[in-house]
Formats: structure tokens, sequence, C-alpha cells
């Protein structure tokens, strides 16, 4: 199957979606083939065809924009829920051979996959998003904030990923402060020290880029300012 990284994170809304995108978006600039995929997006409730604010983002980055929806988010759901809570309530099954046929549709290509959550988010009523991770054979990347609390959550995150069998490369943190507390300035070296993976990268709050409103106005800057050399060495 395709080389590729899932992405995950501590928590939802901690900057998956944009560290995702820009990881697709400077591989591509590279000259690498890049592939994305949202196995499934909730809080979304658009039409059919529609891209959901995450897909369109990972679509848009990768240049799949042309390509049908669903190869690129199998599963859209309307409530801002766990895939499997979301999926149940609307009367949607989740089918991991249809997330399958996603994956394997971009074979060749460098695969970003996006989870939804953290890795023990359920997707369906038997897999989680770990599960996922693990049958499709990638290495994990933890994005994660940088502040106070931090420190418990991506330890949860590494030490459960090494026990599902997965390979986490280390952590991305963000969005970096451009005055950090004490908390924040010591997290990375003890964050490094607990689980004895790297901090990848810690990548600003970006101007010009909103998720929810589609705007990426802002990405080619993020390329340029970004220091993304070292994150993009680990993961390819």
């Amino acid at each position: 199957m395709a080389r590729g990284l899932f992405v995950t994170a501590t928590d939802t809304g901690v900057g998956k979606t944009v560290t995702a995108a820009l990881l697709a978006a400077a591989l591509r600039r590279r000259g690498v083939p890049v592939g994305g995929l949202k196995p499934a997006e909730t809080g979304f409730s658009g039409e059919p065809q529609e891209w959901p604010p995450d897909g369109y983002a990972l679509a848009r980055a990768a240049g799949l924009l042309h390509e049908p929806r669903a190869r690129v988010v199998p599963y859209v759901l309307p409530e801002p829920l766990a895939p499997a809570v979301a999926a149940r309530r609307a009367g949607v099954q989740i089918r991991l051979e249809v997330l399958d046929e996603a994956f394997c549709a971009q074979r060749g290509r460098f695969l970003i996959v996006e989870g939804a959550g953290g890795l023990a988010v359920p997707l369906n009523e038997e897999l989680l998003m770990a599960d996922l991770a693990l049958r499709w054979g990638l290495d994990v990347l933890i994005v994660a904030r940088p502040g106070l609390g931090t420190l418990n959550h991506c330890f949860l995150t590494a030490f459960y990923a090494r026990m599902k069998g997965l390979r986490p490369l280390g952590f991305v943190l963000t969005p970096w402060p451009d005055a950090p507390d004490v908390a924040t300035q010591t997290n990375p070296e003890e964050l490094e020290r607990l689980t004895g993976l790297p901090v990848l990268a810690r990548l600003p709050r970006l101007r010009g880029i909103d998720v929810e409103a589609r705007q990426w106005d802002g990405l080619e800057d993020a390329l340029r300012s970004c220091e993304l050399d070292y994150l993009l060495k680990h993961i390819t």
C-alpha cells in the first residue's frame, strides 16, 4: 500500500488539519506526489458534493479538488461528534471496505491521513482511529497544544500509540505563541525527556488561514516562514 503518515492529535481543535495541509503543500512543492484522506469528517451538513472544511483543506493542499470527494472524505456526517456516534445517529454504517478502497485509490502517492480527534476516538462499532493507522501501516505524527497541560496529553497519546503497536514519530506543537510563558518554554525539552520522541516543529498561528471559512490565502506565506525541513526529514 501507499507510503504515508497518520496525523493525529491530543484533542479536537488542536491544529491537526492545518498541520496536515501544510505538510501536504510542502511535500507537493518539493515534487513529491501527495495524497490526502480524511476517513470521516463530522459536523458538516452541506450538499452531498460540497467539500467539508477539513477535507477541502487536505484536497486543496494536495491538489485533489478535481477528484471525487468520496476519494478524499469517504464519510461526511452532520453532527460534530465522534464518527461512530455521529454515524449511528445518522443511520449510517462506516464500513472498513469503503475506507480501504479510498486508501488504495491513492496508491503511489505519499498519503497524509488525518484522523478525527485522537487515537482512541471510535471510528465505528469495532474500530478506533488507532486501528486504522495500524491496519494501513502508517507512522503517527502527534499534534498538540504547546502550553500548560500538554505534557500529560502528549505522554498518554504516545504511550497508547506504542501500546497499540504504532510508531509515533514525534510532536508538532501549535500554535506556538509569540511570547511563550515558562510552561510553554520548558515543555518541549520535558516532553522529549518523558517520551523519548522529538518535538519536530513549533508552528505559530498562521495568518490568512481559517479552516472553517476555507480561507487559505496565507498558505504560501506559511510555507516560506515555517521551519519545516526538520519535520519533513522525519516523515519521508
